[in-house]
């Protein structure tokens, strides 16, 4: 059941909600498509690029296809390329792509990411992996329910081969992954999707947790029912804090663009200790986010960003004023001052879940 409801809610024809996260999902097709010599496009982790597109994540030495290894410098090693980018670095050159895949005939290419402000060119990549028969794999772990809100772009009417996504961060449901396609064509559906549904199982799983289909079932009506509305006010909220943030002198990524197109926002915090101290500063007055890098970081465990999100707080309610009154909490704190008692007081003005 609720596998069809999905199909409704994003337009597909294929479903499978038995992963367990949207990694697990990554994990069932790395499975189910690549062998070792492969050759795979994704976005670089500095770019944004999800972990697990990389060479310590379904790349790498812990997961094994058709008995050969894929760690990513060995014997029989994926190659991994990464996207090339616009020169702001935080979009994807879809003609420099279209140019590196011609040259390279990968066997998967990934779009999508993990700092993820902006659509990617589905459409562009696509069409010419179309002509070349390569499959493309989108990546929607973060942005799974601004999809299905119709605020962020449509990966499978665009020509994605699949798509993955969780079901527990902007589609706010119990922690699980999904697959879609929305493959016609008989010849195709054997070919991409079979071997899919064999990489799920008996691929990577065995139990699938049952128990937490149910809620699944719940969240995707009641994104069948106030996706959108939920899905554009995360977007309003995203934009308002980051422009709120930046205007105070906090400096956030991408500002020519808008600062983003998402629920989620970059904050460059290099001048005030980088995103780690910063972001322990800001836990110690309850404000809860995680450090990122940024495009120019060159150290993981040392990166000068930090990503901030906002479906949570939307969900209990919070618009773009209070998206301001947060903006100068975050402000302060991130200059060292304690402001628990102050962001105390603004969370407990929202309380009540919207939205269901």
């Amino acid at each position: 059941m609720a596998e069809q409801e999905l199909l409704t809610l994003f337009g597909a024809r294929q479903a499978d909600v038995r992963p367990i996260s949207g990694n697990a999902a990554n994990t069932a097709l790395a499975l189910s498509i690549l062998r070792g010599g492969d050759t795979v496009i994704a976005n670089s982790t500095d770019a944004g690029g999800h972990i697990s597109h990389g060479a310590v994540g379904v790349f790498g030495r812990r997961i094994q296809s058709r008995g050969q290894s894929l760690k990513v410098g060995g014997e029989h090693s994926i190659q991994l390329h990464y996207l090339p980018l616009t020169e702001d670095r935080y979009h994807v050159d879809a003609q420099k792509t279209i140019e590196l895949i011609d040259q390279l005939n990968p066997q998967l290419v990934i779009l999508g990411k993990s700092l993820f402000l902006f659509p990617e060119p589905v459409s562009e990549i696509a069409a010419f992996c179309k002509t070349k028969d390569i499959p493309v794999l989108y990546d929607g772990a973060h942005v799974l329910g601004l999809i299905a809100g119709g605020q962020f772009q449509s990966p499978l009417q665009e020509g994605a081969t699949w798509m993955t996504g969780s079901t527990h961060k902007t589609f706010p449901g119990p922690q699980r992954g999904i697959i879609l396609s929305n493959l016609s064509d008989a010849a195709a559906i054997k070919k991409y999707w079979q071997p899919a549904d064999r990489g799920v199982f008996p691929g990577s799983s065995s139990n699938h947790h049952l128990h937490t289909l149910p809620a699944l079932l719940v969240a995707t009506r009641e994104m069948q029912r106030y996706g959108r509305e939920y899905a554009a006010q995360i977007v309003r909220n995203a934009q308002a804090l980051g422009r709120s943030l930046d205007e105070l002198g906090t400096p956030v990524e991408a500002r020519e663009f808008g600062y983003t197109q998402s629920h989620m926002i970059a904050v460059n915090v290099a001048q005030w200790g980088g995103g780690v101290a910063v972001a322990k500063r800001l836990e110690e007055s309850d404000i809860i986010l995680n450090y990122n890098m940024i495009p120019g970081d060159a150290d993981p465990r040392n990166p000068s960003g930090l990503r901030i999100g906002v479906p949570e707080m939307t969900r209990f309610g919070m618009d773009e004023r209070a998206m301001g009154e947060l903006a100068q909490l975050i402000h302060e704190s991130v200059r060292g001052k304690n402001v628990k008692e102050q962001v105390n007081a603004l969370r407990a003005r929202y309380v009540e879940m919207k939205y269901v």
